[in-house]
């Protein structure tokens, strides 16, 4: 689904302006009034957006604008090409933040560790500095656990309370922890590649308690969906990818993303596509002020 990131800020007044598309068709005549008459019932709007920007949201932005490289985890949403271990990986019946698809990771029968795991031979390089967002929730257990093993093997676990969002375990590698809504939360860890041979390697489990990872029956799950890996760089905000890893924008301006857009009776998301390039002036503190003009449709 192509949508603005929730991480970017909705367009700033002043610097706002819109201009409805002339719907009518008139026809002047030598006598007599002209003829006019409405071709469409759809509303149709041309805009002038203005954004504020700081330079880690200019990097998020550009890199949405053009659909760039945002993540070696390939499909931020749907999970079901991970390896599943003693679980089944379905989309979820009910939709993840900003109405994007989730995966749901559920136990099997059998007594095991239950979940879904990735490795990332993009990322099979000594020492480099990993960010990985995730945003997870409860189906139908208390807590869930997220493990991150290097290329020397060694592990790391965290270990998320689903009711209340607390951590435990190794807290020192998660930067943050916030409430995404539908009872998801969204965590960044920052990690690191270690040294080794073998390709780093991302597991997310179903708990059957903060302290039990190993447990039979069935029912427990959870969903997952909003996951990006990637090598550090400073500029880390997470956006929304596809299969091949590229974030899912406006395609260098091609494309229909919906977009918060006030129309009248405040923001709401509106499908947009921008018309022609944007532009961008420095500020002061490496703040950017960017300018576009967007058309929409059924607003």
């Amino acid at each position: 689904m192509r949508r603005w990131p929730d991480v970017l800020p909705t367009p700033s007044f002043p610097g706002f302006g819109l201009t409805p598309y002339d719907a009518v068709l008139r026809t002047d005549f030598d006598v007599g009034a002209a003829r006019v008459r409405r071709t469409t019932l759809a509303r149709a709007d041309k805009i002038s957006c203005a954004w504020i920007f700081s330079d880690t949201e200019m990097a998020a932005f550009r890199a949405w604008f053009d659909d760039l490289p945002v993540s070696v985890a390939g499909d931020s949403d749907d999970l079901r090409g991970w390896d599943a271990s003693a679980a089944t990986l379905t989309i979820a019946p009910l939709t993840g933040p900003d109405g994007c698809l989730a995966t749901r990771i559920t136990q099997t029968g059998a007594v095991a560790s239950h979940g879904a795991s990735k490795g990332f031979p993009a990322l099979a390089r000594d020492s480099v500095g990993v960010v990985v967002w995730l945003s997870i929730a409860s189906a139908a257990t208390g807590h869930a656990r997220i493990r991150w093993t290097d290329r020397a093997g060694l592990s790391i676990d965290v270990t998320l309370d689903l009711a209340s969002g607390a951590v435990t375990d190794a807290a020192a590698v998660v930067s943050a922890v916030t409430a995404r809504g539908a009872g998801f939360w969204r965590l960044r860890l920052d990690l690191s590649t270690g040294i080794g041979a073998a390709d780093p390697r991302l597991a997310l489990i179903v708990m059957a308690s903060a302290a039990t990872e190993e447990f039979g029956g069935a029912g427990r799950s959870i969903d997952v969906c909003e996951v990006m890996v990637r090598a550090r760089t400073g500029f880390d905000l997470f956006v929304r990818s596809g299969a091949d890893g590229r974030a899912l924008g406006a395609a260098g301006g091609s494309a229909w993303a919906e977009m918060p857009i006030a129309t009248g009776g405040g923001f709401s998301f509106v499908e947009t596509r921008f018309v022609g390039p944007w532009s961008a002036q420095g500020g002061a503190g490496l703040e950017w002020s960017v300018t576009a003009t967007v058309e929409s449709r059924n607003a």
